[in-house]
């Protein structure tokens, strides 16, 4: 992916393990002079969050709500769920250099309520959408994701048209959003 992304938070094993399964996605982990930073916030406990400086996008990982509503009012690009889930850091990279902003589901419906616009599925996604997800998010074209996942670019226009409907977006890029 040609990304440097810098990870900080309290724990040191957690910071390790993010690094680990980064480096295993192909993202370069860095010291310094990082495109993304990456805070896991750990245990939030009372008290607001501790931040760090705003000198790259940020994307914050935690599991509390009263943290992510935080981390977005302070400008963070992204609020995910610490579930040592690197695949959707993964995805969420290219979404947030592009100056989009990430909500894990897991804070999205308190945060925002339902999304406007064409209603919700109440069917979750399934593994093979997911998947095309994550290739929305990276940009590809229909026939990129046909290529990636071996199918048809028909099959491929149908994945992403069900992931629209599912999730009441009127894009690709609203898709991505609000996944």
């Amino acid at each position: 992916m040609g990304v440097r992304v810098q990870i900080s938070g309290p724990d040191p094993l957690v910071r390790a393990s993010l690094a680990q399964g980064l480096s295993a996605a192909g993202i370069d982990v860095v010291e310094r002079e990082a495109e993304i930073r990456l805070h896991d916030l750990g245990p939030v406990a009372g008290s607001p969050p501790d931040l760090p400086a705003a000198d790259a996008p940020l994307i914050v990982l935690t599991v509390d709500l009263r943290a992510a509503r935080i981390a977005l009012q302070t400008g963070a690009g992204a609020v995910l769920w610490r579930d040592g889930r690197t695949d959707r850091i993964v995805a969420a990279i290219p979404s947030v250099l592009a100056g989009l902003r990430v909500v894990d589901d897991a804070f999205s419906g308190e945060l925002f309520g339902r999304p406007e616009g064409r209603p919700r599925s109440q069917r979750p996604l399934s593994a093979r959408e997911r998947e095309v997800i994550d290739l929305l998010a990276a940009g590809r074209s229909n026939k990129e994701i046909a290529s990636r996942l071996d199918i048809s670019e028909h099959t491929a226009k149908f994945h992403v048209n069900t992931v629209l409907e599912k999730l009441g977006a009127h894009s690709r890029t609203d898709a991505v959003v609000r996944a």
